[in-house]
């Protein structure tokens, strides 16, 4: 019989997204506060459990801007003259 892991998730502005720890196979969360971090805790395949706190994937814009800023850091490199 194939298991399917029990997985916890997050409900904001009309979105569902889940929220996995990689290896376990039940994960719950009970609390979220304003800066997105959880706290929950998950079953390994042994059948232990473990708490955990966690932050949440950043938003999309915060994501894009650290994109942006490590490709300008590697439009620095690339327009120095050899040797620095």
């Amino acid at each position: 019989v194939p298991f399917t892991p029990i997985l916890g998730f997050t409900y904001r502005n009309g979105t569902y997204t889940s929220f996995n720890i990689p290896g376990a196979d039940l994960t719950e969360l009970f609390a979220i506060n304003d800066l997105g971090q959880v706290a929950g805790y998950e079953r390994d395949a042994n059948g232990v459990s473990h708490a955990f706190v966690a932050n949440t994937v950043p938003e999309p814009a915060a994501l894009s801007l650290v994109v942006a800023g490590l490709l300008g850091l590697v439009g620095l490199r690339r327009s120095r003259p050899p040797g620095y």
